[in-house]
């Protein structure tokens, strides 16, 4: 997504490229120092308005001179202060990224080569002759096998239906909060995943239907 990045009253062009519930990464040529408030502007799909978030400066890509015809720096932000609109186009690349490794799998089980059973060359189709029994003695009674009945399958157990839930959590050390929306089976699910998101440093405020 193109987007505009603010810098001591400066505006510079960027693309987003990564986004995340941590913050999001953005290619620019814009060279602030670390930990400088930003502010960041970008057009979201569908939406007639701008969406507008507050964000600090985490990390800087400079890349050589020499590389600049095939690479450019970019800078890594942490998100501060960003309205309900980013967090739903947060839900939407999340679940875009379920859907396609899903599509993938399932793409590459269906075009698995299938293995072809190998012919040596001279061998003899014909079926071998049975052995016949010496003159004068009686064939054995041929035994029938003894038919073993399989077990009847297990039935699997039925798979819990998926709601969607919104989250809001904040951090344990600071004032900074987030409301994510996840779809989970229930509501310790939904808690389980956001903080797996999020990672350490964080804790669920409230869970409530989305």
């Amino acid at each position: 997504m193109v987007c505009t990045v603010t810098i001591g009253g400066r505006r510079h062009s960027g693309v987003v490229l990564d986004v995340s519930a941590r913050g999001l990464f953005i290619q620019t040529n814009a060279k602030p120092t670390a930990d400088e408030p930003v502010m960041v502007e970008m057009s979201v799909p569908n939406q007639k308005e701008t969406l507008r978030l507050n964000a600090r400066v985490r990390r800087v890509k400079v890349v050589p001179p020499q590389l600049l015809t095939v690479a450019q720096g970019g800078l890594g932000l942490e998100v501060e202060n960003a309205p309900e609109a980013f967090y739903a186009l947060l839900a939407g690349v999340q679940r875009e990224k379920s859907s396609g490794s899903g599509a993938e799998s399932s793409k590459s089980s269906k075009t698995a080569a299938k293995p072809r059973a190998s012919k040596k060359k001279g061998a003899s189709a014909s079926p071998k002759q049975p052995r016949k029994a010496p003159a004068g003695r009686p064939k054995p009674a041929a035994r029938s096998p003894e038919r073993v009945a399989a077990p009847p399958p297990k039935p699997e157990p039925p798979k819990p239906k998926s709601a969607r839930f919104r989250v809001r959590a904040s951090q344990l050390t600071g004032s900074r909060s987030q409301s994510l929306i996840v779809s989970a089976a229930s509501e310790q699910e939904a808690r389980q995943q956001v903080l797996s998101e999020l990672g350490e440093g964080w804790k669920i405020l409230e869970v409530s239907p989305g």
